[in-house]
């Protein structure tokens, strides 16, 4: 790397004369199907949301295709905001669908926590202990518990089943 060396880049310039959904710099990736035609299997899209100078605002969407319609599938907005699901998030991220889900998974590609909503629309959180199984479940509608050892709320070494310490008691 030479000093002072910008490094390499790829400019896509497009010049539209006003805000609208159609006003996209976009990457297209097309390949041939099973029939042998061209089909987009995937788009990465930088729209415009804001044209005035000096306070220019823009946002970048990935459209994936699905049953060969392609369908917004993230986005990312100007305030910095990422969508799963949705193409206007108003949080840092947030996920939309029908019994959607956020995992962590482990090293070996079990599932460690889940979050999410089911699709009554009810919150769910769960950890997964060493065996598999839920060692803490919590479920907006009832049905909570956790196993997996002894349980303490005010104290950080519980030697009983549930302890509880309120005001150094």
């Amino acid at each position: 790397n030479r000093s002072g060396d910008p490094g390499a880049g790829i400019r896509l310039w497009h010049n539209p004369a006003s805000v609208n959904a159609n006003n996209n710099t976009y990457i297209q990736f097309c390949m041939n199907d099973s029939a042998n035609a061209r089909h987009s299997y995937a788009v990465v899209k930088a729209g415009i949301d804001t044209t005035t100078a000096g306070a220019e605002d823009g946002h970048l969407a990935f459209q994936t295709s699905k049953a060969a319609t392609l369908t917004e599938a993230m986005r990312i907005t100007h305030d910095g905001y990422v969508g799963i699901g949705t193409d206007a998030p108003n949080q840092k991220l947030q996920l939309k669908g029908d019994s959607t889900y956020f995992s962590i998974l482990a090293a070996d590609g079990s599932e460690g926590v889940s979050l999410g909503t089911a699709s009554s629309g009810r919150g769910i959180f769960y950890l997964k202990g060493a065996t598999g199984g839920n060692a803490i479940y919590i479920d907006s509608n009832g049905g909570s518990y956790f196993d997996g050892g002894y349980t303490g709320f005010g104290t950080t070494s519980p030697d009983n089943s549930a302890e509880m310490t309120v005001g150094g008691k």
